[in-house]
């Protein structure tokens, strides 16, 4: 298939090459044939003073030519000229709108259309606009400083999510990048890493030699130009005893500088004893390739720089002090934690891509029909013309449904864990599960799964550990049971079996080590793959008419977001459970802004929303739980887990209805035992009456 790349292609820097020819191999790794697709520039949006622009542009052709004498060799853009471009199949001559079968657009900050670089501007064509192909996507695309807000502040923001529309999938990297496209499009987007974190450039990279000892410094022209950070900078220089290398860009004050080609930068980077760096692309290098750094954050930079940091768990990375310049640089950084989540990101990129680029006859046919009007061939008919144009139409709510779908699919599985110890029951739950204890005549877990059946669920994953073994006896079959039930002509109870053994098609996996519920959840990965999922708590029953559980999956269908179930608690109550600080937007309807784990009555959020064991999740949840660090008592808490999904997706809370009982307390467990019994027709007036009478006596 041939894929087009429409990014920051013909930018002369280090980072926007890097990007470009990373994913230009990752896509050719695919099997892919591929072109990069010029776009034509624009008037920028936010203006760029007309006296300073003409001054800084001479000046800076001044500069290079003087450079180019001072280094005796061909500067970092002849380079590029020469050499790099065609490593990216460029020429001088534009390729304005190639037919390509897919587009991708990306990455980089191919959404700042608030930027004042003249050589960008407001360019309509990296929305999407008049392109060349049967289907538009982006990767890691990013919208660098441009908000939401100011967006709104000129007046654009209608108008770029209208343009956004034309994509069939978004990937955006950052943070920023999400909010705006969710709030544009309605969709929120997948969330992927630059290029340069997944790419391989060994083979390009030759070590360098003769130089060693050093502290790599890489930003922008002299940027780095305060007295207090060069003076910081120089004296852990001096008291390490290492000296100070600037590569490509020019900083004056550096021990030794000169001129490198992007992949003899990397052998730097490599090489580097600690790198000291103001830029998004100066912290990739040092995450990929495991080297000390500390991050200068810029005003202009925080948004993609924080959500990098914070993205890889090096946040402790980031200079707000100078003065705390040494203690970043000597404290160590857990590269194990670092290198799993470049795995994970770089696994779920590869899949992203994947399944992304491709083109079904049906997105062929949409895009031939609409180029047909578009070109000037419209029938002249009108019967014809009507029908044509409602094919289109009909094709165009096809296509909306399928994008909507791919984070709105059907919720067919759930998982219910069970590996807990039970301690609260000891010692009734010594030899045997807490699932297994009875309310009235049907262990606890039973009650789940019923539950999880009304709801639609068709495949259910009971996670256990050790003696956990009369829960797969329960669900499954026991012929000799069955055999005496039969031959007694117990035909009730006969039933009563069988439909528990066919009720669901239920698995089982093992969690190995009790590691904390967001542990659990993740030894079930396997089984549930890409899809949404339930996730029912075994200490939690919910009596309703509409199974909570499916009140939660008729939102999802309709939002397409993670969800929490809540219900409100007393303030007095809040220290007993995880909370929601939520903002309501519907009826039971609330977006999480935060979840805080037990607080006290006076710190508590306004909304005393506890969290009540049901959730649902989307499979992106998989890849954080994967890294996360354990939390309190050394587990993976699946709070945390939800809390950084909500970075970049969002998290609803739906105050569901029904009656819920905490069976994992006694208290509760008797509760629910008493009020079921009581809903029993075969059993509730003997129950009353001995309720009443024990009372009576009570009172005497």
């Amino acid at each position: 298939m041939k894929v087009g790349i429409m990014s920051m292609q013909r930018i002369k820097n280090y980072g926007s090459f890097l990007q470009a020819y990373g994913l230009k191999m990752t896509i050719e790794n695919l099997g892919h044939e591929v072109v990069f697709v010029d776009y034509k520039i624009e008037k920028p949006i936010v203006p760029f003073s007309t006296e300073k622009g003409v001054i800084y542009r001479i000046a800076c052709k001044v500069y290079h030519i003087i450079r180019r004498i001072v280094f005796k060799k061909k500067t970092l853009a002849g380079l590029f000229d020469m050499k790099y471009f065609a490593m990216l199949g460029l020429s001088e001559i534009r390729n304005y709108r190639t037919k390509v079968d897919v587009l991708v657009i990306g990455s980089d900050e191919v959404f700042n259309c608030l930027q004042t670089n003249r050589n960008v501007g407001y360019s309509k064509e990296l929305f999407g606009k008049d392109n060349n192909t049967y289907k538009v996507i982006s990767y890691a695309a990013s919208c660098g400083y441009t908000t939401l807000k100011g967006l709104k502040n000129y007046g654009i923001n209608s108008e770029v999510g209208e343009l956004l529309r034309v994509f069939s999938n978004i990937s955006v990297r950052d943070n920023n990048s999400f909010k705006v496209v969710k709030e544009l499009t309605g969709i929120p987007p997948v969330i992927n890493v630059d290029p340069v974190i997944i790419s391989n450039f060994d083979k390009l990279t030759t070590p360098q030699s003769g130089l060693n000892n050093y502290i790599l410094i890489y930003a922008y022209e002299n940027r780095i130009n305060s007295e207090v950070e060069i003076k910081a900078i120089k004296r852990y220089a001096e008291k390490y005893n290492k000296k100070l290398v600037s590569v490509g860009t020019h900083q004056k004050w550096t021990d030794i500088k000169f001129e490198a080609d992007p992949f003899e930068l990397l052998a730097y980077v490599k090489g580097a004893d600690y790198i000291i760096t103001d830029t998004f692309y100066g912290s990739i290098y040092s995450i990929k390739y495991n080297r000390p750094f500390a991050t200068i954050v810029r005003e202009s930079n925080k948004q993609k720089l924080r959500d990098l940091l914070h993205r890889f768990s090096v946040e402790d990375r980031e200079v707000r002090d100078m003065d705390k310049l040494e203690e970043i640089l000597q404290r160590p950084i857990n590269f194990e934690r670092v290198n799993r989540i470049i795995s994970v990101e770089t696994e779920k990129s590869i899949r992203y891509l994947k399944e992304n680029i491709r083109v079904t006859c049906e997105e062929g046919l949409k895009d031939y029909m609409e180029k047909q009007i578009d070109g000037g061939n419209r029938e002249t008919d009108l019967v014809g013309g009507l029908l044509l144009n409602t094919h289109i139409q009909v094709l165009n709510e096809s296509f909306d449904v399928k994008r909507r779908d791919k984070n709105m699919r059907k919720i067919r599985k759930a998982i219910i864990p069970a590996a807990g110890l039970g301690t609260r029951f000891l010692p009734a739950t010594k030899a045997q599960p807490k699932e297994m204890l009875p309310i009235v005549d049907k262990p606890t877990i039973q009650y789940i799964v019923e539950e999880a059946i009304k709801a639609g669920i068709e495949d259910i994953i009971i996670v256990t550990g050790r003696n956990k073994r009369a829960i797969e006896d329960h669900f499954d079959r026991s012929m000799e049971l069955e055999v005496y039930l039969e031959k007694n002509a117990k035909e009730e109870l006969l039933d009563l079996v069988q439909d528990v053994a066919q009720m669901a098609d239920i698995y089982y996996v093992r969690q190995k080590e009790a590691l904390g519920l967001g542990h659990a959840i993740y030894s079930a990965r396997k089984f549930i793959g890409n899809e949404p999922f339930a996730v029912l708590l075994g200490d939690d029953i919910i009596y309703s008419e509409v199974p909570a559980l499916r009140q939660m999956i008729n939102q999802y269908e309709r939002y397409g977001a993670s969800i929490v179930g809540v219900q409100e608690v007393p303030l007095s109550d809040t220290s007993k459970y995880g909370i929601v600080d939520g903002e309501k937007f519907a009826d039971r309807l609330y977006r999480a802004k935060d979840m805080v784990e037990k607080p006290r009555p006076e710190d508590a959020p306004e909304t005393h929303l506890a969290i009540m064991g049901r959730y649902i999740l989307n499979p992106e949840i998989f890849d954080i739980l994967s890294v996360l660090p354990a939390g309190k008592g050394g587990e993976i808490q699946l709070t945390d887990g939800i809390k950084e999904l909500g970075r970049s997706q969002e998290i609803l809370a739906y105050e569901f209805e029904g009656r819920r009982y905490d069976v994992g307390d006694k208290l509760g467990f008797v509760e629910a035992t008493i009020e079921y019994a009581l809903r029993r027709g075969d059993l509730s007036e003997d129950i009353i009456t001995f309720l009443r009478n024990l009372v009576q006596k009570t009172d005497h």
